[in-house]
């Protein structure tokens, strides 16, 4: 199994946002801007999206937002659609998102999807 560090490029791995100084939260984040090449890495890779938060950016600091979606996997279809359908879903609420000023965090799966 791989995480997000092992399938995602140098230079998005550069671009992250650590949260755990300001939050103690082990996760990491991007800008609203890199968040979507972030995404279409995570795509290519067959995993699937299962969610994220949003984190607003107030005075150079930031702040939980309580935004957030999620995608629930669907046993009824395969992995490689999941994959697709949990994409899209990103893609479209980020595309949504109102807030400008933010960070992003997300969620995958785990399982690296091999001929599914």
């Amino acid at each position: 199994m791989k995480n997000i560090i092992d399938i995602l490029s140098k230079r998005s791995l550069y671009k992250k946002i650590d949260l755990f100084e300001q939050f103690g939260i082990f996760d990491l984040a991007w800008s609203k801007s890199d968040i979507f090449n972030v995404i279409d890495e995570i795509y290519k890779n067959n995993l699937i999206i299962l969610g994220g938060n949003i984190y607003k950016i107030i005075e150079n600091k930031l702040e939980i937002d309580g935004a957030s979606w999620h995608y629930n996997i669907d046993v009824n279809i395969n992995l490689i659609k999941n994959a697709q359908l949990s994409y899209y879903k990103a893609k479209q609420y980020l595309t949504n998102l109102l807030i400008n000023e933010c960070v992003v965090s997300i969620t995958i799966n785990d399982i690296i999807l091999q001929n599914n």
